[in-house]
């Protein structure tokens, strides 16, 4: 008789048990679909290895409108930023930029991407800051250097 009276605590167990379970993959599943988590990005470019450096640039800001997308919207991203560094800066280049390139830029810098640029980059190119979009920013420490630091403090980091 003992062990009958054993059974429906052994039941009741296995119940909350599975309750609990279904709650953390409920949990996980919301995060992934829908997440409240603001999302830290970094993406690097230093341009394209065929030489086409407008397209890859063009390319490059359509993943980053994408990525955005693919969150939810900029609204769950806490922070976006485009490091460009070598032959990656010359699409980004005010008085040469490329017509969609400038439109896509506009739009992501408007919608809160940064735009950081290379401090080597610029004096290796005799370039100034203020040849870039408004709001660009000059990272003193090097494009490469940057991206570390991204990285460390907790920034996905894509290289398309």
């Amino acid at each position: 008789m003992a062990r009958r009276e054993g059974i429906p605590t052994v039941i009741v167990a296995l119940i909350f048990g599975a309750f609990f379970a279904f709650g953390a993959v409920a949990a996980e599943a919301s995060h992934l679909s829908g997440s409240p988590k603001k999302h830290k990005i970094v993406y690097h470019f230093n341009g394209s290895d065929s030489g086409d450096h407008v397209k890859k640039a063009k390319a490059v800001l359509d993943n980053i409108q994408n990525h955005a997308n693919g969150l939810g919207g900029w609204k769950n991203i806490e922070d976006f930023v485009l490091v460009v560094h070598g032959d990656g800066v010359i699409p980004f280049v005010e008085k040469s930029m490329d017509i969609e390139v400038r439109k896509r830029v506009d739009m992501l810098m408007t919608s809160g991407m940064k735009l950081g640029v290379c401090g080597n980059t610029l004096k290796a190119k005799k370039l100034e800051l203020k040849q870039f979009s408004d709001g660009a920013v000059r990272l003193d420490q090097g494009g490469v250097t940057a991206v570390g630091e991204y990285q460390e403090k907790g920034y996905v980091y894509i290289k398309p």
